[in-house]
């Protein structure tokens, strides 16, 4: 009746990029945190956000240097490389000013402007999102006011979403830590 639980083999299994919990092999979120399921990683590639230490499944904390993963910022892997790659708050704890990171490179992008550009025109944009013809020349603005930060569709010829949800043209969106913003098919994760 209360005989020892069969303990499972989770090595093989995809890990939440977020916290680190294991996941169903097609899972879309994660059960323990809620966050989209970016990237699955294998065990022991996601890494403590303060001293880049292998995490393995279910550690609440780092065995060393003692960092409490429940507060952990979000270390992802890039999609080109499977290299980690964290977002600036995780790098060293320092605030620079929201970025975004592109997914399918892991290339992370100040936003340093009011009004910051994305699109494939290099003469127009503040980020070229190269090698991707789905986007448009002017495809979506990132603006900053009032403490906050927006995206704003620019009448793109395959649609802006955030969280797997398209945003109408010509709008202010507002977007969070974490939030994944899409360029037609192309993802970039915005860190505050």
């Amino acid at each position: 009746m209360f005989g020892k639980k069969n303990k499972e083999d989770n090595s093989s299994k995809p890990l939440c990029s977020y916290c680190g919990a294991v996941l169903e092999p097609k899972a879309v979120f994660c059960i323990r945190c809620g966050k989209k399921a970016l990237t699955p990683q294998k065990l022991g590639t996601v890494l403590c956000p303060q001293c880049g230490e292998p995490r393995e499944v279910g550690e609440m904390f780092c065995k060393k240097c003692g960092y409490n993963y429940e507060h952990a910022s979000s270390t992802i892997a890039s999609k080109k490389s499977g290299a980690p790659v964290q977002s600036n708050a995780a790098a060293g704890g320092k605030k620079s000013g929201p970025t975004l990171i592109r997914i399918s490179t892991g290339e992370q992008i100040p936003i340093n402007k009011v009004i910051f550009r994305l699109g494939t025109d290099s003469g127009r944009v503040d980020y070229c999102v190269k090698n991707n013809s789905s986007v448009s020349r002017i495809h979506a603005e990132i603006v900053s006011y009032g403490g906050n930060c927006y995206v704003n569709d620019k009448n793109s010829g395959n649609k802006t979403y955030v969280n797997d949800k398209p945003i109408p043209p010509l709008t202010d969106t507002v977007i969070s830590n974490g939030d994944v913003i899409k360029l037609a098919n192309e993802e970039f994760m915005f860190s505050a």
